[in-house]
């Protein structure tokens, strides 16, 4: 048959390449769909014709049998030898000359920027490949690509060059048809060759070799990833990659072949977690049968802090997609959230559209997030939150560009629908809500729409009627903690705040802040579970130690084994102690709100100075029922015992407390002022203006108003006896440290040398108490005008009390003999002790007590 082109080809076929370019998606469909039927309709003829002699009539040619037909090159080197239009035709050979007419003009429009070309072109040729027959195979499909779109890479149109060979490879890989190991290797190393010329099509270039590799067999991948003849040099080259040198993209790629890497391969992968189980192989076929306990073991790898630390950089360059979330965080999230479908086909979600599981009250909708909100009841791993927010977002985001920002704000509001109350202080960190808050109050900076959405999508999450109390409580606390709740004069004002802080505190009712407080001291007590990677890399050190031969290479490999698992368990420690340091501040910031009920805040300071002073003797046998203790003990013989940091803290925050609750203050409303009156030629605008001015101060005015309110019944509450807590809480004391069951648990050697001290305040303290409250009838009449004296003193004793067993190194301990004398001989107090200084080797400063 003669050959087709632009002035022989049917009008109806020339038509619909005019419609596939067409801005309307229905319309360059309607047509890609025309278009390939009129083709394989003219293939068919075209064949029949062939095994009826009558193509070669027309030719003038003998016809050759199917099996006859000319065969593409069988090497590389055979191949370059011949021209790339002769390379062409041979790949063409069996197609009819409309096909072929079709085939190059469908190439050609790849790289038309002209309205939807590319969109449109690539469907028509990603239905003709997959429905054209044996007509073409994929060798013949890339040499298609390769010789249409041929062309220098630098100049005005490299870019649609290569973006006319993206979306043929794309076509090819998602019609279906199966690749070679020659034709998956050139496919691979011209994608990877694309991404390396540019950045902005790194993503895109990455995710068609993720599903390139999808298609072909491990057995073909396995040749690919190998030093062997039929090798992708690029595609080694990618899974050699150091860290420092690696791209998003790269770090991507590697973890998504892990599952269908050789256990050698994925061992010398430097951008994966070292001695960590690969995801199962289900996660690159079918993601969404993937379970969040199939990928536990392998998150514990990939969110330890060593780990996160080698791959910062790649993290931290995801904003390449600004403003869009890079599908490297899609992947990774499914590692952290449990039901979160992995994007592992280069899909990706729009950050104004819903999550992924949204909770059950969201909106249901697509998906049954109800019913993998159930499946998944554990919620986020605490301490993988805890590594990725704090290294990646906390250190790395919040002190660097706008778009890096603008990451860990969507990041934010990607996690905020599937955490828990234990998760809330953990993403709102300091230098995150710093961002927030600066962003939210100035509507002229970069960043003042992402954070006014923010506080918009924290205000419907907690606003939602089934919202967990402990959720909406921490959420509230936290940002007491942090200043953010827009009180007073705050400039989150025009940001929201006050809106999110009235809807924190509407519904915060006694029951709920005592739900809240239990749940957070069961929280302290249990810490945070750390995984049991320390036994994980013993059992790998026995398996390692039996296949080698010699005993030194045993020794070697089994210390190196033990000296990563001390590691780990130094670091769980850490992650220990930052869990409690948490519990306490949400602990002190939930104190603050007017519906704290008096036995909560008791308990509170009572948990506090249990914890931060004493310690249960090794062996004793507790016969008391003081929960304080038994949550003492359970946790001296627990995982997670306490350490000397946690009890320093626990110590500053009570005296921090026991200081605030003993003066009370009330916030002063803030002065707003009024609105200027406008001229009399002022503009509609300028009165509209006026107008919004003057309702969001009345709002501001409103919000400030409840918040006085709230601080005033807060003070009142303490009003009537400010010391109240603080009497309680040394009165608590006494009784601890009289167990027999308790010690001291001061880090200073020879603790002995503090009680005695601790004693001559206590007994102070009950004479001046005793001085207090004693008749008047049992008053001489000169101890009337001292009892304001004694009055003020009192409290004085019972915080150096504090002091002293929160710091018996910083204290001096001649004051207590200071104080008793100024109360026995200047204040006339009875019952007290005669101490007399003993001149030591070092001076002063051992003393011998007496009763007078």
């Amino acid at each position: 048959m003669a050959e087709v082109n632009a002035l022989t080809a049917s009008e109806a076929v020339l038509n619909h390449f005019w419609d596939l370019a067409a801005v309307d998606e229905t319309t360059r469909n309607t047509a890609a769909a025309a278009l390939v039927q009129q083709l394989k309709t003219g293939q068919s003829e075209f064949e029949e014709q062939q095994r009826n002699g009558t193509a070669s009539a027309e030719a003038g040619t003998v016809a050759l049998p199917e099996d006859e037909t000319p065969a593409m090159p069988a090497t590389e080197a055979e191949g370059d030898e011949i021209p790339p239009a002769k390379r062409l035709e041979l790949a063409l050979s069996r197609c009819a000359p409309i096909m072929t007419y079709s085939l190059r003009r469908l190439a050609r429009g790849l790289s038309s920027g002209r309205q939807g070309a590319r969109q449109g072109f690539a469907t028509a040729l990603t239905m003709l490949i997959s429905s054209c027959g044996p007509c073409l195979d994929a060798a013949g499909v890339m040499t298609l690509i390769e010789v249409v779109l041929d062309g220098a890479n630098k100049g005005g149109d490299a870019k649609d060059r290569l973006l006319g060979k993206l979306f043929g490879i794309s076509a090819l890989l998602r019609s279906g048809m199966r690749l070679d190991t020659a034709t998956a290797s050139t496919c691979i190393a011209t994608l990877l060759d694309i991404a390396s010329r540019r950045s902005y099509l790194r993503e895109s270039a990455t995710a068609a070799v993720v599903q390139a590799v999808g298609t072909v067999e491990r057995t073909v991948l396995a040749k690919l990833v190998s030093n062997g003849p039929e090798s992708c040099e690029s595609l080694a080259a990618v899974l050699a990659s150091a860290p420092k040198d690696a791209t998003a993209e790269m770090l991507l790629l590697c973890l998504v072949l892990w599952p269908r890497l050789a256990p050698s391969g994925a061992s010398a992968c430097k951008l994966l977690p070292p001695n960590t189980p690969c995801p199962p192989t289900k996660l690159l076929i079918k993601p969404s049968a993937v379970t969040h306990a199939d990928l536990a073991p392998t998150a514990a790898g990939l969110f330890d802090r060593a780990y996160l630390t080698r791959i910062l950089q790649p993290l931290l360059s995801t904003t390449s997609s600004h403003p869009r979330l890079h599908s490297l965080w899609e992947h990774l999230l499914g590692f952290l959230i449990p039901g979160y479908h992995l994007k592992t086909s280069g899909q990706h979600h729009s950050d104004d559209a819903a999550p992924l599981l949204p909770l059950p009250a969201a909106g249901g909708g697509a998906g049954g997030g109800a019913a993998a909100a159930a499946a998944a009841p554990a919620g986020i791993h605490l301490g993988h939150l805890e590594a990725v927010w704090g290294l990646v977002v906390e250190d790395g985001l919040m002190e660097s560009s706008h778009e890096r920002k603008y990451l860990g704000l969507a990041l934010f509001q990607r996690l905020l629908p599937h955490v828990r109350a234990a998760h809330v202080p953990v993403l709102l960190s300091p230098a995150f809500c710093r961002t927030l808050l600066n962003s939210a109050k100035n509507p002229t900076t970069y960043l003042h729409a992402s954070a006014k959405r923010c506080l918009e999508r924290m205000t419907s999450f907690v606003e939602r009627p089934e919202a967990e109390t402990g959720v909406k409580m921490a959420v509230a606390a936290a940002l007491q903690r942090l200043q953010l709740a827009g009180f007073g004069a705050s400039p989150l004002a025009a940001g929201g705040g006050n809106k999110l802080a009235a809807r924190l505190l509407s519904g915060l009712d006694g029951a709920g802040v005592h739900t809240f407080i239990v749940n957070t001291l069961q929280t302290f007590v249990a810490g945070e579970a750390a995984p049991a990677i320390g036994k994980d890399l013993l059992a790998v050190a026995a398996a390692a130690a039996e296949a080698v031969e010699t005993e030194g290479q045993q020794a070697l490999v089994a210390s190196l084994a033990a000296a990563q698992a001390e590691a780990k368990a130094a670091a769980d420690v850490v992650a220990v102690e930052a869990s409690r340091a948490n519990s306490v501040e949400q602990l002190l910031a939930s104190l603050r709100f007017s519906s704290v009920p008096d036995e909560d805040r008791a308990a509170v300071i009572r948990f506090l100075a249990t914890h931060a002073f004493f310690a249960i003797k090794d062996g004793a046998v507790l016969k008391t029922k003081v929960p304080e203790l038994l949550q003492a003990a359970a946790m001296q013989s627990g995982p997670h015992p306490l350490t000397a940091p946690t009890r320093r803290l626990c110590a500053q925050r009570l005296v921090t407390l026991l200081g605030a609750l003993s003066h009370p203050t009330v916030a002063k409303p803030a002065q707003i002022k009024p609105p200027k009156k406008l001229k009399d030629s002022a503009t509609p605008a300028q009165v509209a203006a006026a107008a919004a001015a003057a309702e969001v101060a009345s709002l501001v005015a409103a919000a400030t108003a409840a918040a006085h309110a709230a601080s005033a019944a807060a003070a009142a509450a303490v009003a009537q006896n400010p010391v109240v807590h603080l009497q309680d809480a040394v009165a608590f004391l006494h009784v601890i440290a009289k167990s027999k069951a308790t010690e001291f648990a001061g880090q200073v050697p020879g603790s002995d040398d503090v009680m005695p001290v601790f004693g001559l305040l206590r007994d102070l303290e009950t004479a001046l108490a005793a001085q207090l409250t004693a008749s008047t009838d049992a008053r001489p009449a000169s101890a009337a005008p001292r009892l304001p004296r004694v009055r003020a003193l009192l409290p004085l004793v019972q915080l150096l009390q504090l002091h002293l067993l929160g710091d018996p190194i910083g204290f001096e301990g001649g004051l207590a003999i200071e104080l008793t004398a100024i109360a026995r001989d200047g204040f006339g107090v009875e019952g007290l002790a005669v101490v007399e200084a003993e001149d030591g080797e070092e001076g002063a400063g051992e003393w011998s007590v007496g009763r007078v």
